[in-house]
Protein backbone atom coordinates (compact mmCIF):
# COMPACT_ATOMS: atom_id res chain seq x y z
CA UNK A 1 0.00 0.00 0.00
CA UNK A 2 2.82 2.36 0.86
CA UNK A 3 4.50 1.66 -2.46
CA UNK A 4 1.23 2.35 -4.30
CA UNK A 5 0.92 5.74 -2.60
CA UNK A 6 4.45 6.65 -3.70
CA UNK A 7 3.66 5.70 -7.30
CA UNK A 8 0.51 7.86 -7.25
CA UNK A 9 2.46 10.80 -5.84
CA UNK A 10 5.12 10.48 -8.52
CA UNK A 11 2.52 10.44 -11.24
CA UNK A 12 0.80 13.57 -9.99
CA UNK A 13 3.72 15.71 -8.85
CA UNK A 14 5.04 17.87 -11.68
CA UNK A 15 8.79 18.12 -12.01
CA UNK A 16 10.55 20.95 -13.72
CA UNK A 17 12.91 20.29 -16.58
CA UNK A 18 15.71 22.67 -17.55
CA UNK A 19 17.90 22.11 -20.58
CA UNK A 20 21.26 23.75 -21.07
CA UNK A 21 23.67 24.45 -23.88
CA UNK A 22 24.37 21.69 -26.38
CA UNK A 23 27.67 19.84 -26.48
CA UNK A 24 29.13 20.35 -29.93
CA UNK A 25 30.64 17.58 -31.96
CA UNK A 26 33.66 18.20 -34.14
CA UNK A 27 33.00 20.57 -37.03
CA UNK A 28 32.19 19.03 -40.40
CA UNK A 29 34.80 19.33 -43.12
CA UNK A 30 35.05 22.59 -45.04
CA UNK A 31 34.67 23.01 -48.75
CA UNK A 32 34.34 25.98 -51.07
CA UNK A 33 31.15 26.71 -52.92
CA UNK A 34 30.48 29.64 -55.25
CA UNK A 35 27.45 31.47 -53.88
CA UNK A 36 25.86 34.71 -55.02
CA UNK A 37 26.91 37.63 -52.78
CA UNK A 38 24.04 39.00 -50.66
CA UNK A 39 21.62 36.34 -51.90
CA UNK A 40 17.85 36.49 -51.59
CA UNK A 41 16.91 33.38 -49.67
CA UNK A 42 13.57 31.74 -49.07
CA UNK A 43 13.68 29.96 -45.72
CA UNK A 44 11.73 26.71 -45.37
CA UNK A 45 11.34 24.24 -42.55
CA UNK A 46 13.10 24.96 -39.25
CA UNK A 47 10.23 23.43 -37.25
CA UNK A 48 10.44 21.28 -34.12
CA UNK A 49 7.92 18.50 -33.50
CA UNK A 50 4.92 18.29 -31.20
CA UNK A 51 2.78 15.41 -29.96
CA UNK A 52 -0.71 15.56 -31.48
CA UNK A 53 -2.14 12.23 -30.37
CA UNK A 54 -1.44 9.71 -27.64
CA UNK A 55 -3.39 6.47 -27.71
CA UNK A 56 -3.04 3.90 -24.93
CA UNK A 57 -3.39 0.24 -25.82
CA UNK A 58 -3.30 -3.07 -23.98
CA UNK A 59 -0.01 -4.15 -25.53
CA UNK A 60 1.54 -0.89 -26.66
CA UNK A 61 0.91 2.83 -26.83
CA UNK A 62 0.69 4.79 -30.07
CA UNK A 63 2.17 8.28 -30.11
CA UNK A 64 1.84 10.59 -33.11
CA UNK A 65 3.99 13.66 -33.68
CA UNK A 66 3.96 16.29 -36.40
CA UNK A 67 5.68 19.56 -37.23
CA UNK A 68 4.95 22.38 -34.80
CA UNK A 69 4.16 25.32 -37.08
CA UNK A 70 3.54 27.60 -34.10
CA UNK A 71 7.13 27.30 -32.86
CA UNK A 72 9.25 27.91 -35.94
CA UNK A 73 12.92 28.79 -35.57
CA UNK A 74 13.05 30.62 -38.90
CA UNK A 75 13.43 33.98 -37.20
CA UNK A 76 16.66 32.73 -35.61
CA UNK A 77 18.15 32.51 -39.11
CA UNK A 78 19.93 35.73 -40.13
CA UNK A 79 18.65 35.68 -43.70
CA UNK A 80 15.01 35.21 -42.77
CA UNK A 81 12.90 38.16 -43.95
CA UNK A 82 9.34 37.84 -42.73
CA UNK A 83 8.04 40.75 -44.83
CA UNK A 84 9.46 39.40 -48.07
CA UNK A 85 8.56 35.78 -47.38
CA UNK A 86 5.15 36.32 -48.96
CA UNK A 87 5.07 38.06 -52.32
CA UNK A 88 2.18 40.40 -53.10
CA UNK A 89 2.38 39.48 -56.77
CA UNK A 90 3.30 35.80 -56.85
CA UNK A 91 4.79 34.49 -60.06
CA UNK A 92 4.84 30.93 -61.28
CA UNK A 93 7.45 29.11 -63.30
CA UNK A 94 7.56 25.52 -64.46
CA UNK A 95 9.72 23.26 -62.38
CA UNK A 96 11.78 20.35 -63.58
CA UNK A 97 9.80 17.26 -62.59
CA UNK A 98 12.84 15.45 -61.23
CA UNK A 99 13.97 18.37 -59.05
CA UNK A 100 10.45 18.89 -57.72
CA UNK A 101 9.82 15.25 -56.82
CA UNK A 102 13.21 14.88 -55.15
CA UNK A 103 12.54 17.95 -53.04
CA UNK A 104 9.00 16.93 -52.08
CA UNK A 105 9.67 13.25 -51.42
CA UNK A 106 12.91 13.97 -49.61
CA UNK A 107 11.31 16.43 -47.20
CA UNK A 108 8.23 14.31 -46.51
CA UNK A 109 10.36 11.22 -45.89
CA UNK A 110 12.00 13.09 -43.03
CA UNK A 111 9.07 14.95 -41.46
CA UNK A 112 5.97 13.04 -42.59
CA UNK A 113 2.76 14.30 -44.14
CA UNK A 114 2.62 17.35 -41.88
CA UNK A 115 5.33 18.82 -44.13
CA UNK A 116 2.87 19.19 -47.02
CA UNK A 117 1.71 22.55 -45.66
CA UNK A 118 5.24 23.96 -45.93
CA UNK A 119 5.78 22.59 -49.43
CA UNK A 120 2.59 24.25 -50.65
CA UNK A 121 4.06 27.67 -49.86
CA UNK A 122 6.45 27.39 -52.81
CA UNK A 123 5.21 24.56 -55.06
CA UNK A 124 1.92 24.25 -56.88
CA UNK A 125 0.66 21.31 -58.95
CA UNK A 126 -1.54 22.04 -61.95
CA UNK A 127 -2.41 19.52 -64.66
CA UNK A 128 0.42 17.19 -63.62
CA UNK A 129 2.93 20.03 -63.87
CA UNK A 130 4.86 21.44 -60.91
CA UNK A 131 5.19 25.21 -60.63
CA UNK A 132 7.44 27.25 -58.38
CA UNK A 133 5.60 30.10 -56.67
CA UNK A 134 7.21 33.48 -55.85
CA UNK A 135 10.24 32.90 -58.02
CA UNK A 136 12.21 35.94 -56.88
CA UNK A 137 14.82 34.16 -54.78
CA UNK A 138 18.39 33.15 -55.53
CA UNK A 139 18.31 30.21 -53.14
CA UNK A 140 15.99 28.13 -51.01
CA UNK A 141 17.26 26.80 -47.72
CA UNK A 142 15.48 23.93 -46.00
CA UNK A 143 16.05 23.20 -42.32
CA UNK A 144 15.11 19.83 -40.83
CA UNK A 145 15.40 18.98 -37.15
CA UNK A 146 15.25 15.59 -35.55
CA UNK A 147 14.45 13.20 -34.11
CA UNK A 148 10.71 13.57 -33.70
CA UNK A 149 10.88 12.13 -30.16
CA UNK A 150 13.59 12.30 -27.53
CA UNK A 151 16.37 9.82 -28.12
CA UNK A 152 18.70 9.33 -25.19
CA UNK A 153 22.35 8.70 -25.88
CA UNK A 154 23.14 5.00 -25.78
CA UNK A 155 26.06 5.50 -23.38
CA UNK A 156 24.20 7.87 -21.03
CA UNK A 157 24.82 5.78 -17.90
CA UNK A 158 24.80 8.85 -15.68
CA UNK A 159 21.31 9.67 -16.87
CA UNK A 160 20.09 6.18 -16.01
CA UNK A 161 21.42 6.28 -12.45
CA UNK A 162 20.37 9.86 -11.69
CA UNK A 163 16.86 9.19 -12.98
CA UNK A 164 16.50 6.25 -10.57
CA UNK A 165 17.52 8.40 -7.59
CA UNK A 166 15.31 11.22 -8.80
CA UNK A 167 12.40 8.78 -8.88
CA UNK A 168 13.11 7.39 -5.40
CA UNK A 169 13.49 10.85 -3.82
CA UNK A 170 10.36 12.29 -5.43
CA UNK A 171 12.41 14.66 -7.56
CA UNK A 172 14.60 16.11 -4.81
CA UNK A 173 17.76 14.62 -6.33
CA UNK A 174 17.88 15.85 -9.94
CA UNK A 175 18.05 13.59 -12.96
CA UNK A 176 20.66 14.66 -15.51
CA UNK A 177 20.08 13.13 -18.92
CA UNK A 178 21.77 13.52 -22.30
CA UNK A 179 19.91 13.31 -25.61
CA UNK A 180 20.88 13.16 -29.27
CA UNK A 181 19.60 15.75 -31.71
CA UNK A 182 20.49 16.60 -35.28
CA UNK A 183 19.98 19.32 -37.81
CA UNK A 184 20.14 19.04 -41.58
CA UNK A 185 20.24 22.07 -43.85
CA UNK A 186 19.83 21.85 -47.60
CA UNK A 187 20.64 24.65 -50.01
CA UNK A 188 18.80 24.71 -53.36
CA UNK A 189 19.21 27.07 -56.29
CA UNK A 190 16.36 29.05 -57.85
CA UNK A 191 15.24 25.94 -59.76
CA UNK A 192 15.24 23.72 -56.64
CA UNK A 193 18.39 21.93 -57.70
CA UNK A 194 20.35 20.80 -54.66
CA UNK A 195 23.53 22.87 -54.34
CA UNK A 196 24.93 21.71 -51.01
CA UNK A 197 23.97 20.30 -47.64
CA UNK A 198 25.10 20.57 -44.05
CA UNK A 199 24.56 18.09 -41.26
CA UNK A 200 25.14 18.64 -37.55
CA UNK A 201 24.79 15.81 -35.02
CA UNK A 202 25.08 16.96 -31.43
CA UNK A 203 23.64 16.48 -27.96
CA UNK A 204 21.91 18.48 -25.28
CA UNK A 205 21.35 17.81 -21.60
CA UNK A 206 18.36 18.22 -19.31
CA UNK A 207 18.13 18.57 -15.55
CA UNK A 208 14.84 17.33 -14.10
CA UNK A 209 13.96 18.07 -10.49
CA UNK A 210 11.13 19.16 -8.24
CA UNK A 211 12.97 22.36 -7.30
CA UNK A 212 14.46 23.28 -10.69
CA UNK A 213 13.27 26.52 -12.33
CA UNK A 214 11.93 25.65 -15.80
CA UNK A 215 12.83 27.08 -19.17
CA UNK A 216 10.74 24.69 -21.26
CA UNK A 217 7.76 23.85 -19.04
CA UNK A 218 6.68 21.26 -16.49
CA UNK A 219 6.80 17.49 -16.87
CA UNK A 220 5.91 14.48 -14.76
CA UNK A 221 8.06 11.42 -14.27
CA UNK A 222 5.98 9.48 -16.77
CA UNK A 223 6.24 11.86 -19.73
CA UNK A 224 8.32 9.35 -21.64
CA UNK A 225 7.12 10.57 -25.04
CA UNK A 226 8.47 14.11 -24.74
CA UNK A 227 9.50 15.79 -27.96
CA UNK A 228 12.70 17.81 -28.27
CA UNK A 229 12.35 21.30 -26.74
CA UNK A 230 12.52 24.16 -29.23
CA UNK A 231 15.41 25.82 -27.44
CA UNK A 232 17.66 22.81 -27.94
CA UNK A 233 17.78 23.54 -31.67
CA UNK A 234 18.76 27.21 -31.38
CA UNK A 235 22.45 26.41 -31.27
CA UNK A 236 22.09 24.50 -34.54
CA UNK A 237 20.60 27.58 -36.21
CA UNK A 238 23.41 29.74 -34.87
CA UNK A 239 25.91 27.40 -36.45
CA UNK A 240 24.23 27.72 -39.84
CA UNK A 241 24.25 31.49 -39.37
CA UNK A 242 28.02 31.38 -38.96
CA UNK A 243 28.33 29.32 -42.12
CA UNK A 244 26.26 31.76 -44.13
CA UNK A 245 28.21 34.72 -42.80
CA UNK A 246 31.22 33.11 -44.43
CA UNK A 247 29.57 32.06 -47.68
CA UNK A 248 32.76 30.90 -49.37
CA UNK A 249 33.35 28.26 -46.73
CA UNK A 250 30.13 26.34 -46.24
CA UNK A 251 30.43 23.31 -44.02
CA UNK A 252 29.54 19.91 -45.34
CA UNK A 253 29.82 16.44 -43.88
CA UNK A 254 30.11 13.33 -45.98
CA UNK A 255 27.79 11.45 -43.66
CA UNK A 256 24.99 13.93 -44.26
CA UNK A 257 21.62 12.35 -45.11
CA UNK A 258 21.20 12.63 -48.88
CA UNK A 259 17.88 14.29 -49.60
CA UNK A 260 18.09 13.34 -53.26
CA UNK A 261 18.20 9.63 -52.44
CA UNK A 262 15.20 9.72 -50.15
Amino acid sequence: MRFLIIIILLNTIGCTRFFYKDIREESPELYKENITPDPKIKVLGFYPFKVVDYQRGLRKNKIIAELDYDNSLKEEFLYYDKENSISKNPKKQKLDFEYATRFINGYLNFVGKSGIKEIETIINLENKQFYLINKNYDYYILGIFGPDFKRRKIDDFKGTFTKIFCFLTLGIIPAIEEFDIEGSFYLFDKNLKLVSSMYYPQTYKTITSLWMWPNEGFYTFFNSHDVIPKGAYKDLVQRINIDFENLKNLKKQKASPDLEKK
